[in-house]
């Protein structure tokens, strides 16, 4: 029983990083196509673009090890 709450809660997690990672990917994507369109952001905006994609970058990196975490307790099955 114990297990199942776990493995609920990795999967519910790995739903929510994958959000938070497409958010911050998205967002790092349109700031470069944006800025290639003439838009300017401003003085530091080359350090805002790079904050958001490292921190996507982390966040793929932290689900894809929850990702093996959740498959590894639920027998190695593939998880998306």
């Amino acid at each position: 029983m114990n297990n199942e709450i776990n493995s609920a809660a990795l999967k519910s997690r790995i739903k929510l990083l994958q959000v938070v990672y497409l958010v911050l990917f998205g967002s790092s994507i349109s700031m470069i196509v944006l800025q290639s369109m003439g838009v300017g952001f401003g003085p530091g905006s080359t350090l805002v673009w790079a904050g958001l994609l490292i921190s996507a970058v982390g966040t793929r990196l932290y689900r894809t090890g929850l990702v093996n975490k959740y498959n590894e307790a639920m027998g190695n099955r593939v998880v998306s």
